[in-house]
């Protein structure tokens, strides 16, 4: 199991954009980038809330499509659409997991 580390270093806080309020410094020469703890947050919870839109698109569209599924061509396409949306979100959700967890 990794051990903490505890180091003096040179931080340096800014405000400017792209990355608002946030403190950047190099450690193993690689730089980080810090964040307020509820700035974290709000990232995380804007990604879920994008996710959520995504799921209830594709929900609906196939509510749509079971609605009307008269023209046989475009409901196999638009399946297509939304089985890809399935597959993307899947992925979005794996990619913020490992991010969270590195």
């Amino acid at each position: 199991m990794p051990e903490d580390v505890t180091k003096r270093i040179s931080v340096t806080f800014g405000t400017g954009l792209p990355h608002g309020t946030h403190a950047h410094f190099k450690h193993n020469d690689e730089m980080w980038i810090a964040y307020p703890a509820s700035k974290n947050t709000e990232i995380l919870s804007v990604t879920d809330k994008m996710l959520g839109i995504f799921r209830r698109i594709s929900r609906d569209m196939t509510r749509w499509l079971n609605e009307w599924p008269e023209d046989t061509a475009k409901v196999i396409q638009i399946m297509a659409h939304i089985n890809r949306a399935q597959i993307i979100a899947n992925e979005i959700i794996s990619e913020k997991q490992r991010a969270q967890t590195q």
